[in-house]
């Protein structure tokens, strides 16, 4: 594993955030491409940093829900059998749930959309085979961290390279994505078939790993478990696709408050009474005695 990359002995880069942001990158100028030859003029540098922003908030807020009992023992630990500059890099620089990014990320596009007065069902074949791409390179990095990594083979004490297989399942997810979703797919179908096929490679890859850190539900892991739901609300979006995209459009298009402001200001008040109103007649006889 290479969890760091040293440059002249001095400078120490974490791998994982550099592929990171590889990823992100290389989703942006795919994502800005199919955006402007689907004719969408939104700035998508924006919409992608809410995305980023948003997804990396609720990532971050699962994985605490999901670790809450050892990291209270942690922080009621501090100074003594840890440090805060531990706990700061065990809880806060490290430790993501994907499925809380996907969501968050989702969120964050749909308030994005409502604020630029943008249609949902417009950008979700535009802007989703970047997801998985971005996620591919995020596995990489996962590799080089040595987190999320895969239970002892059988075969000997070899770690199942369980986040290569996945990056890999990940750039076919893309491909796949890029084949069927374009300019002659009309129907918004891209954020079902995603859901539904990462589900199933997710829920199938956590057998293969090893790190329980995350917690269970059940017999299930937690990504299996918000997997089931995840994979039900894609079969939902294909086959209830005009009712479900007609009712997020509705909402999103709703006005915003700014709008509202705006038309509220823009209405002239009315006196209560008619003789508070000077007449222009009046107005011009001032006019010539002056």
């Amino acid at each position: 594993m290479y969890p760091e990359i040293n440059l002249f002995d001095k400078i120490h880069i974490q791998t994982y955030g550099v592929m990171i942001l590889i990823g992100f990158i290389i989703a942006f100028f795919i994502v800005k491409s199919r955006a402007k030859n689907a004719g969408l003029k939104t700035d998508i540098f924006y919409l992608s940093v809410w995305a980023l922003v948003g997804g990396f908030a609720i990532a971050k807020l699962l994985y605490w829900i999901t670790v809450l009992g050892r990291m209270c023992t942690a922080i009621g630990n501090i100074g003594g059998s840890i440090t805060f500059g531990e706990f700061f890099k065990d809880y806060v620089l490290s430790g993501f749930v994907f499925y809380g990014g996907l969501i968050g990320g989702a969120i964050a596009v749909a308030w994005y959309l409502h604020d630029e007065r943008q249609k949902f069902s417009d950008f979700v074949n535009v802007v989703i085979p970047g997801i998985p791409l971005a996620q591919a390179f995020g596995r990489i990095g996962c590799f080089f961290a040595g987190c999320c990594y895969g239970d002892v083979c059988i075969t000997g004490d070899v770690i199942f390279p369980v986040q290569l297989v996945e990056a890999a399942c990940n750039f076919a997810i893309f491909g796949i994505l890029v084949l069927v979703l374009n300019k002659k797919q009309k129907r918004p179908i891209g954020l079902a078939l995603y859901l539904m096929m990462y589900s199933v490679v997710r829920f199938i890859l956590e057998f293969f790993r090893q790190d329980t850190i995350r917690g269970n539900v059940g017999g299930l892991s937690t990504s299996q478990f918000i997997g089931i739901f995840l994979f039900i609300l894609g079969v939902i979006l294909w086959i209830f696709e005009k009712p479900v995209y007609g009712f997020l459009n509705e909402l999103i298009m709703k006005p915003t408050k700014k709008m509202k402001k705006a038309v509220e200001t823009g209405i002239p008040e009315t006196p209560d009474k008619p003789e508070e109103i000077e007449k222009p007649e009046d107005d011009d006889k001032s006019d010539k005695n002056e």
